[in-house]
């Protein structure tokens, strides 16, 4: 794949557009994989119930990780990059804004 080529797939109804090449402090490698697709789609799901299960398994993964800051800024970075900045979707925005609430969540005993 071109560095610079935009790779764009779909995650249910997100469209996930991210540049294979782009560095910065907000992007995530096209290789960086944080949570599997099925978290992503029940995250992003208009039913409350599914958006709730993924919330608490974002939590439960933050827990694991609370001490390991990288970890953890990596998955807040993920949420960023990939749902709320590069999507138009309103679901997807709103699962974004529900995966950070649930990175505080697991963050609050820390």
């Amino acid at each position: 794949i071109d560095p610079h080529v935009a790779c764009v797939w779909r995650t249910t109804s997100c469209s996930i557009a991210m540049f294979a090449g782009a560095t910065g402090p907000h992007t995530v490698a096209a290789t960086d994989v944080v949570f599997n697709d099925d978290l992503i789609k029940k995250l992003t799901d208009s039913a409350p119930f599914r958006r709730k299960q993924a919330a608490d398994e974002v939590t439960e993964q933050v827990r694991q990780k609370a001490g390991q800051h990288a970890e953890v800024q990596r998955i807040i970075t993920y949420f960023r990059a990939q749902l709320l900045d590069t999507s138009a979707s309103v679901g997807c925005k709103k699962g974004g804004l529900i995966g950070l609430a649930s990175v505080a969540l697991g963050l609050q005993e820390e």
